[in-house]
């Protein structure tokens, strides 16, 4: 049987979460691929975050060892790491943990991004509770890798772009046709479109 655990209660009990952080840095570290600075921010920021409270992780443990991590930051409303081993999909530790951490956050849309080649990974959680795409930001984290945006917006990211460039940015990386209904001009659009196409053939 999974449980689930809140590091930021374990704390309050008095209970020592340092060798759970260790373990929870293990399991999540494979997120330096596409997050490479992601030890330091875990380390330095998010874990004194959990000390003052404006932080929270959310573990899943099977076997006593960690399944599933769902590190949040309340004051952004924002679900920051997402991770649950492989060996668990399909099981619906995913929605589990999406669930402890908006009953956390007390929103089913936080904010969270994701490198574009996770959104099929993602599909059915971002199917269920109905997430919105608003941003697509090129070389966010990493060189050549697009982070998407769900339900918000980074602050002071692709301030540079008009709504209709991210949306068109968007598009550039999801091909989800619906992205392009929001677009105030159908024919400027198409435009923009036949050029990001010409872009990748090169």
């Amino acid at each position: 049987m999974i449980e689930f655990y809140s590091l930021r209660k374990l704390l309050n009990e008095g209970i020592d979460i340092n060798p759970i952080i260790d373990e929870i840095l293990l399991v999540t570290i494979s997120a330096k691929s596409t997050y490479p600075e992601y030890a330091i921010w875990f380390m330095e920021k998010h874990v004194p975050g959990i000390y003052i409270g404006d932080r929270n992780t959310i573990i899943a443990v099977h076997n006593k060892k960690v399944v599933g991590v769902a590190n949040i930051k309340s004051s952004e409303n924002k679900l920051c790491t997402l991770y649950f081993d492989p060996k668990y999909r399909r099981q619906g530790l995913g929605i589990k943990l999406v669930e402890k951490s908006s009953d956390d956050l007390k929103t089913s849309k936080p904010l969270i991004t994701m490198p574009s080649s996770y959104i099929h990974d993602f599909k059915r959680i971002i199917k269920r509770y109905g997430w919105e795409l608003t941003d697509c930001i090129d070389d966010c984290y990493k060189k050549d890798i697009s982070e998407l945006v769900f339900n918000g917006e980074l602050v002071g990211v692709n301030k540079e772009l008009t709504n209709e460039e991210r949306l068109i940015l968007t598009y550039k990386h999801t091909k989800d046709k619906n992205i392009l209904k929001l677009l105030k001009n159908p024919v400027f659009s198409r435009i923009k479109i036949c050029f990001f196409k010409k872009n990748e053939k090169k």
